[in-house]
This record gives C-alpha cells, sequence and structure tokens, in this order.
C-alpha cells in the first residue's frame, strides 16, 4: 500500500464523544431528548446539512414541531463554547502518522465535515499543519458527500496516485466504508469510542469495511503489516 487517507471526525479528533457529551444537553431545551448511544448513532457520518434535517425530524417525532431556523448557528456556537475544550487527538493515532511518516507513505483527511470546522478541530489538536495542504471535503468535490467515494478519489489523486487499490482508507462511519469500498480503496472500520453501540462494528463490516478495529494500536498494526517492503526471495544455497 502506497497512501493512507484518514476521516477526521473519531479518527483523528475526538470531536464525536465530545458531541455526544454537550450536544444533548443543549438539544434537551427545545424539547429533543436523547441517550448517548441514540445521539451518537444520528450524527455518525452526517454532514452538518444531513445532521439538520435529522434533528428536525426528530423534533417532529417527538415534538411535533421543526427546531429553530438557525439551529445550526445555535448549535455550532455551543459547541464552540463548550465542546473545543474537550477536544483531542484520538488516542494513539499519532502513532499511526508517525509510522507513515518514517516510511514515506503520502497521507491526507478527507471528511464529510464542514471545511472550517474540520480545520478549526485539526489546528486545536495540532494536527493541521501535519496534514495541510491535503485537507479535502465535499466541498472539494462538488459538493458530493460520502457514501460517494469522490472525496476519497480526488484526495487520493492530490497526493499523486492513480490505482485506487494501492490505498488504505481509515474511517469510522457506515457512509465512509462505503464510500472508501465504493472507491476501490482497502477499508479499516474503526468501532473504538464509548459512545458506540453493541454490534457497530458489524454495521461497518455490512457497509463495506474489509476489517473492523477497535483501537488505534490494532490499526497501526494492521497499516504496518500493509505498508512493509515484501521481503527477498531467496535464492537456492543463500538465506537473504
Amino acid at each position: 500500500m502506497k497512501y493512507v487517507l484518514f476521516d477526521n471526525d473519531g479518527i483523528l479528533v475526538n470531536s464525536e464523544e465530545t458531541a455526544v457529551l454537550h450536544d444533548p444537553a443543549f438539544l434537551a431545551q427545545f424539547g429533543l431528548h436523547f441517550t448517548v448511544p441514540e445521539y451518537a448513532a444520528l450524527i455518525s457520518g452526517k454532514t452538518r446539512a444531513a445532521l439538520v434535517a435529522a434533528l428536525n425530524d426528530a423534533s417532529q417525532k417527538q415534538c411535533g414541531r421543526d427546531l429553530p431556523p438557525n439551529i445550526n448557528d445555535l448549535l455550532t456556537a455551543n459547541y464552540v463554547h463548550q465542546g473545543l475544550h474537550h477536544l483531542k487527538q484520538v488516542e494513539n493515532v499519532a502513532e499511526i502518522i508517525t509510522l507513515l511518516d518514517n516510511a514515506g507513505i503520502p497521507k491526507a483527511v478527507a471528511s464529510n465535515g464542514e471545511y472550517d470546522s474540520m480545520c478549526r478541530k485539526l489546528r486545536n489538536v495540532g494536527l493541521h499543519d501535519v496534514f495541510a495542504p491535503h485537507l479535502y471535503n465535499k466541498d472539494h468535490v462538488g459538493g458530493k458527500p460520502k457514501p460517494a467515494p469522490d472525496v476519497f478519489l480526488y484526495a487520493l489523486q492530490q497526493l499523486g496516485g492513480k490505482n485506487p487499490a494501492d490505498c488504505i482508507v481509515l474511517d469510522d462511519s457506515p457512509t465512509g466504508t462505503q464510500a472508501g469500498r465504493a472507491a476501490g480503496m482497502f477499508v479499516i472500520g474503526y468501532s473504538g469510542g464509548q459512545h458506540r453501540l453493541p454490534g457497530y462494528d458489524s454495521a461497518l463490516r455490512a457497509n463495506g469495511a474489509d476489517i473492523v478495529v477497535d483501537t488505534m494500536e490494532k490499526a497501526k498494526q494492521l497499516i504496518a503489516s500493509m505498508i512493509a517492503p515484501p521481503r527477498p526471495k531467496a535464492l537456492p544455497g543463500h538465506t537473504p
């Protein structure tokens, strides 16, 4: 394997866990109530527009009305005020980045998140400059979010790659694993995080993951085995 593409939320930054901790209490003032697993399932892999639509659907079901028209701005302001202070790198993901850098493997971020938000989160945890300028989202591909494969294919192209089979995708949402599979890449699904529902690993497999890991240490070991150069074959009478 010659290239590695990372999702952002839940893979590089623990932003989904942070949102799950802070958003439900904020939304309760509008009459919406979610358990942690319910909200985790609701937000996983969604664009911001899709999340707002899902929240309005939930509001109609629970309360019989839509949320305020500016709910996206209100959620963002609450997250900036509350959530950014709790952001951190996903545990051990830095070791994967170091592994790739030491091996000279090009890497990029390919996210469904809003571009400014993605960059803000990465800066907050010290990873923006580690990946820049290879930071991509749906806006780079005509607004086509995952599960369409476009953002992964575009990121690979920007890294100089031509063959999707040379590329590993690391993603934690069914939409992301679908996109990686549709792109023809090797897909590692990540099921780690305290906010995940039981059986989440099965959902990732059912949606295109070639393999699912529940820690970044396992992901690192797998990636290390896939980027290692092949051992030379021994000639007769010789030891390589």
